[in-house]
């Protein structure tokens, strides 16, 4: 019976032993396959440095040519118009004045045209107004509707002092009549070449309606 305990003890000790001997074994796994990793995308390229731009100065000053008035009206022939004026405002009688000044005197003269007799150098003296009558009565047609402006009106100034062929070829359609019947009883002082001789010259005449005497 002891024989039987001693070995059954010695048995459990060899065992005992053996599982302690298996708990010292250490188990070695084998590494993890490596994994390729995607590459890492390149940083995004620096941006630019802004170019700065000097500041700008005061804009340098440009020379403007002063144009001085011509000493003389061109004289170029007004083209006829049959279109009307448009209507400025206030409106009223005729003044009858020419030039822009009214009671003017005889020496006042009109603006020239070329179409005379003769060139314009050759021309000691030009026309000139010598007496003009008052202004006639405004139209009634043309104070209804109560137009005002300047009609110029062109004639020939013939050698003995009249003013022939007169038409209106600016201005409007309403008070052209009156304003050329006006001007064609002015008397005038023909033009005369150097040599004293009198001869025809054409000359443009304005005549300002207006509504001072309302």
């Amino acid at each position: 019976m002891y024989g039987l305990i001693g070995t059954g003890v010695v048995a459990a000790t060899a065992a005992v032993k053996k599982v302690a001997e298996e708990k010292l074994v250490q188990v070695e796994f084998a590494p993890p396959p490596e994994i390729d990793l995607p590459a890492e995308p390149p940083p995004p390229p620096k941006p630019k440095p802004k170019k700065k731009l000097a500041p700008s100065g005061p804009r340098p000053k440009v020379e403007r040519a002063e144009l001085a008035p011509p000493d003389e009206i061109p004289e170029t022939a007004l083209d006829e118009s049959d279109d009307e004026l448009v209507d400025s405002g206030e409106t009223g009688p005729l003044d009858g004045y020419i030039d822009g000044t009214e009671g003017g005197t005889g020496g006042d003269a009109p603006a020239p045209s070329t179409d005379g007799d003769g060139d314009e150098d050759s021309k000691a003296a030009r026309a000139a107004i010598v007496d003009r009558p008052d202004p006639p009565e405004y139209p009634a047609d043309a104070r209804d509707q109560r137009v005002e402006g300047v009609v110029l009106v062109r004639c020939v100034v013939t050698v003995d002092g009249h003013n022939e062929a007169c038409r209106a070829i600016r201005g409007h359609a309403l008070p052209r009549d009156t304003a050329v019947a006006y001007v064609a009883t002015f008397r005038m002082a023909p033009a005369r070449r150097p040599d004293g001789t009198p001869t025809r010259e054409a000359q443009v005449f304005p005549v300002r309606f207006e509504s001072r005497n309302l």
